[in-house]
């Protein structure tokens, strides 16, 4: 969104960007809790920075409703509403001791010393390692064959090599059955399920993009783009 934004400001365009939250950056504000991700922090400063000197206005604290759309009457509407994490149905049970990938970083006190993860994409093969770096026993469940596959190919290497460095065990093919307080119920290829124990599980299962609310601005102005 910001990168469209200070583009097409730059290009010569009224842009008007809205911004549900009282900071710019989306995901990308969440580097600045890993400590091998301070560069993408520095990243979203300088494009935060660009856009500021650009000619765009900006209005935080401000969700787009079709009401606003229409009172600003644009000629084109680019969505740019990001996604939103998937919630597990293992995790209907309540328990306290399950957390959201996301919720993790800014709530690091609350991890006990023995954490499964549940989800081996990105985001939970780098949530493992940061919280192996801390010092916590840490094991990575995933249903398909290799982790981390929707990462690039050679950040994915170096990735899984600072993984094994740590000890971060990797359970492939494995689903997750239940959890429930401090047990979580696995099954590996078929195999009888089996329970594993730990302080704190956590749940990277993947984002889903939020189509349903961008699709409905898509008659609202002259031209759409979903980003």
């Amino acid at each position: 969104g910001m990168e469209a934004a200070a583009e097409l400001a730059e290009r010569g365009h009224h842009v008007v960007l809205c911004e549900k939250e009282m900071t710019l950056g989306g995901a990308m504000r969440y580097a600045q809790y890993v400590p091998f991700k301070k560069k993408v922090d520095q990243l979203m400063h300088t494009m935060i920075e660009r856009l500021q000197r650009s000619s765009a206005e900006i209005r935080l604290n401000t969700e787009v409703t079709p009401e606003l759309a229409k009172e600003i009457g644009p000629d084109v509407i680019v969505a740019a509403l990001g996604s939103k994490p998937n919630f597990p149905d293992f995790m209907m049970c309540g328990s306290q001791n399950v957390m959201m990938a996301l919720d993790v970083f800014t709530n690091l006190e609350k991890v006990g010393q023995k954490v499964v993860i549940v989800g081996g994409g990105l985001v939970g093969c780098e949530l493992a390692l940061q919280l192996a770096q801390l010092g916590k026993q840490v094991t990575v469940i995933d249903r398909k064959k290799e982790v981390c596959r929707d990462a690039s190919f050679l950040y994915r290497e170096g990735l899984l090599m600072e993984l094994e460095k740590v000890s971060v065990a990797i359970r492939s093919n494995t689903s997750c059955l239940s959890a429930d307080n401090n047990e979580i119920t696995i099954q590996t290829d078929g195999q009888q399920p089996v329970k594993l124990f730990a302080d704190t599980i956590i749940a990277a299962t993947g984002f889903s993009p939020l189509d349903d609310e961008a699709e409905q601005f898509r008659e609202l102005s002259y031209d759409f783009w979903k980003i």
